[in-house]
């Protein structure tokens, strides 16, 4: 178990989206709705394919 905690939440769906399909990943962000609806797909733009 790790425990993060940081004030770029988006560097937290990066490792999610980025090692999510080789490790089993869970995690918990406490962010607003407008602030997850803004860092999803500005997480999914960095993302190499």
């Amino acid at each position: 178990m790790s425990i993060f905690e940081t004030d770029d939440h988006g560097a937290l769906m990066e490792i999610g989206l980025t090692w999510g399909d080789m490790f089993q990943l869970e995690m918990s962000p406490a962010v607003t709705a407008e602030d997850g609806l803004r860092l999803g797909p500005e997480a999914m733009g960095r993302r190499q394919a």
